[in-house]
């Protein structure tokens, strides 16, 4: 019994290597490098993170002063998601199947569909809480971008540069959904290789790198549905200061979700993402906060449903994915599998009862935005 997931190998390393696979933009544009903490599930990684720092004019003097206080916050990523993938057979069925000639490939495929279901299920966490950790947004909701220019991915480097990044493709991507990958390949400017400098996109279909964005795309981007929140006032004595996050409100009905996409009165032109929602008349927009100083009773607008696509720097959001754990013996077999295309890695197990054996792959992953400030999103 203990060798019969080794003599499997082959085939399970086979369906990794061929596996179907939508995209994965999003898992290619984080940090993953946290893998290897041996977290449990419901441990919590704390980040640091340094404050900003301000410039005094220096007086001169015959002694010292103390230099200034920094003190340092961080960010906790809980190690949330314990998930599997299951399928079992009976006796019968295995006998079936062999005398079919069939066993191996059907296994094959199953164990495909096991690492594909995972992996775009951690695909679709990482991009949840990197749209709802965003700092602000560019473009027009419900309007597919690229359309006809560029203009929403040089808006989305504007809103990155302003925050602090340093746009290179090296450590930045943008991601984008199929509908605006297709928006962006029907560009002219892409279809001609004297504007485009490469034929890459034209020959091979290859995107590359634009203004300092790695492109790529995901299958799990998809519409937020935003609150029903309406007529809410900033209630604010002291204002909202610029750099301020947290946003406290009066009057006003509904709710204020994160990721809605919020403007203020006296600030129209820039698009906030809601980080934390509404809740005890208060909700809190990404880092760095408000660009312009607010005013008391200043109208609160919750922007329309939207495609969250992104721009991002690699060190905004940190992913966490490692195998499950299961004690050994009590006659369950297992063993790791490492998916080549992404690089996740799975439990697998096989356990025999009566008359029937299972088969389970399992992962923890948890994803968690550290970096507000280096992600923009692009409206859909």
């Amino acid at each position: 019994m203990a060798n019969t997931l080794t003599s499997l190998a082959p085939v399970i390393y086979a369906a990794a290597r061929i596996t179907p696979r939508e995209m994965v933009g999003v898992l290619g544009a984080i940090r993953r490098d946290f893998d290897d903490k041996g977290m449990a599930k419901g441990d919590t990684l704390k980040v640091p993170v340094s404050p900003a720092m301000s410039v005094a004019s220096v007086t001169a003097s015959q002694t010292f002063t103390a230099g200034s206080d920094r003190v340092a916050s961080s960010k906790s990523i809980t190690l949330g998601n314990f998930k599997e993938v299951s399928w079992n057979l009976t006796a019968e069925e295995e006998r079936s199947l062999e005398n079919s000639q069939s066993a191996q490939e059907i296994f094959r495929q199953t164990v495909e569909q096991g690492i594909r279901a995972i992996v775009n299920d951690v695909e679709s966490v990482a991009w949840l809480a990197c749209y709802k950790g965003s700092s602000r947004a560019t473009g027009t909701a419900g309007t597919t971008p690229f359309a006809t220019t560029l203009g929403d991915l040089t808006a989305a480097r504007r809103i990155l540069v302003d925050n602090g990044i340093s746009v290179n493709a090296a450590e930045c991507s943008v991601v984008i959904d199929s509908a605006a990958g297709v928006k962006l390949r029907d560009l002219t400017p892409l279809q001609k290789v004297s504007e485009a400098g490469s034929s890459d996109h034209l020959r091979q279909g290859v995107l590359g790198d634009l203004f300092g964005f790695a492109v790529r795309e995901s299958n799990a981007i998809g519409v937020h549905t935003k609150g029903t929140g309406a007529s809410y006032l900033i209630n604010m004595a002291a204002h909202l200061l610029v750099g301020g996050t947290a946003v406290t409100v009066d009057t006003g009905t509904g709710t204020v979700l994160a990721g809605d996409i919020v403007t203020f009165a006296g600030t129209t032109a820039h698009k906030y993402v809601v980080n934390a929602a509404l809740a005890s008349n208060a909700f809190s927009i990404g880092e760095p906060g408000a660009r312009i100083q607010e005013t008391d009773n200043d109208a609160i607008t919750v922007g329309a449903d939207y495609t969250a696509n992104l721009a991002l720097h690699r060190n905004a959001a940190i992913a966490i994915v490692r195998p499950a754990l299961q004690p050994a013996g009590g006659g369950v077999e297992q063993m790791t599998v490492t998916d080549p295309v992404t690089g996740l890695s799975f439990l697998m197990l096989r356990v025999v009862g009566n008359a029937m054996t299972s088969y389970y792959m399992r992962a923890v992953y948890d994803v968690s935005v550290v970096n507000p400030f280096g992600i923009a999103t692009i409206l859909g």
